[in-house]
This record gives structure tokens, sequence and C-alpha cells, in this order.
């Protein structure tokens, strides 16, 4: 079977795919857990019954069945997969991955600006700066 990327799955929906990867994240809910798979063109959801332990960054070939999800990342899914475990991470990663930025706190309460927002006001000159106070 050939190799699919994650941004070609959705042309494969209904049909038995080959997806390999980077663990990006896993989710685990009461029947049913999902691993989020990374690879250069993007993410794809696999949803598993029962998931081994896997450390993030972990390096995975998924072959599994192609389903149209609209609440998945990129609107498909892939069910009833064989998952094999390609390689592991050397060692524990040395900082926390998806960990959101916290609130800027600012002289006005706490700002929510978007990244760009904020580079554009580190840029702004000085002058310009105080005059917007």
């Amino acid at each position: 079977m050939k190799r699919i990327l994650t941004s070609e799955l959705r042309a494969h929906a209904g049909e038995r795919v080959l997806l390999q990867g980077w663990l990006h994240r896993r989710r685990d809910l009461s029947r049913v857990s999902f691993l989020v798979l990374r690879d250069r063109a993007g993410l794809a959801q696999v949803v598993l019954e029962q998931a081994p332990e896997l450390q993030p960054e972990t390096v995975l070939e998924i072959e599994g069945v192609a389903v149209a999800n609209e609440q998945a990342p990129g609107g498909v899914e892939v069910h009833e997969p064989e998952l094999r475990v390609l390689a592991e991470p050397a060692d524990a990663l040395p900082v926390e991955l998806h960990r959101p930025e916290p609130p800027r706190r600012t002289g006005h309460g706490t700002s929510f600006q978007l990244p760009q927002q904020r580079r554009q006001s580190r840029l702004r000159p000085r002058k310009a700066r105080c005059a917007t106070r």
C-alpha cells in the first residue's frame, strides 16, 4: 500500500489508507482515544478504542479506513487503525508542548492581542506610543 499525506486524506474517504508521521497530541475519553498524527502536510485524527501509551513525537505508521467527519481536523479521520511504532523519541522533551500562551498583563488589564498586533505595537515608535496612551 502506498503512503499518502494528511492533506490527501479527504480524497481517499471510504478507502483504506497508510499514513506515517509524528504523534502530535493524544486525547483520552471514557470509551475512545484520539491520536492526532502530524506529517509535513498537516494533521490527521485517528480513532482508537484503547490507545497504547505513547510519548509525544513518537514516529508512527497507521493503516486504517478514512471516514468523513466534519469535527475532525481536515474533515476526515481514520477508523479501524493498525498502529505500528517506527521510532520513539530518544529523550523526554525539554519543553512542554501545546501549552497555550498566557495572556499578557498590561497597565490596562489583561491583553488578549493577536501575535500580529503585538508585533505591530512593539514596532511603533516611542513617541507615537506615548501619544496613543
